[in-house]
């Protein structure tokens, strides 16, 4: 097909270490599970990350990878984070995180082996 956009055709944003994302929308999907979309907070747009990639999120010097669970996209990530008893980072994010909030957040990583 010629109007297709292939994901490989789409330009990739890169950054060195951590850069500032604010919380846009945080979804409560179960007693233990909670979803966060998180986008750069200089409006500037993210690399577009592979299927089964992660990122790492530091708050408060604690830093955690969280695997991205949205449709690739260059706009936000969707990080869905299982609550983890005594956790600090999750129940942070669950209990104290809120919409207007600043993380940093890394490029995506990571490979998907089978």
């Amino acid at each position: 097909m010629k109007n297709k956009i292939q994901i490989n055709d789409l330009p990739t944003y890169y950054w060195k270490g951590f850069k500032d994302f604010v919380v846009y929308k945080k979804d409560y999907e179960s007693d233990s599970v909670v979803s966060i979309y998180i986008k750069p907070k200089d409006g500037s747009k993210i690399t577009l990350p592979k299927p089964g990639q992660f990122v790492g999120i530091r708050f408060n010097n604690l830093i955690r990878l969280y695997n991205i669970s949205c449709i690739p996209n260059t706009d936000f990530y969707r990080l869905t984070i299982d609550l983890i008893e005594n956790g600090k980072m999750s129940n942070y994010i669950s209990n104290t995180i809120q919409i207007g909030d600043t993380i940093e957040c890394t490029v995506p990583k990571g490979k998907v082996l089978m």
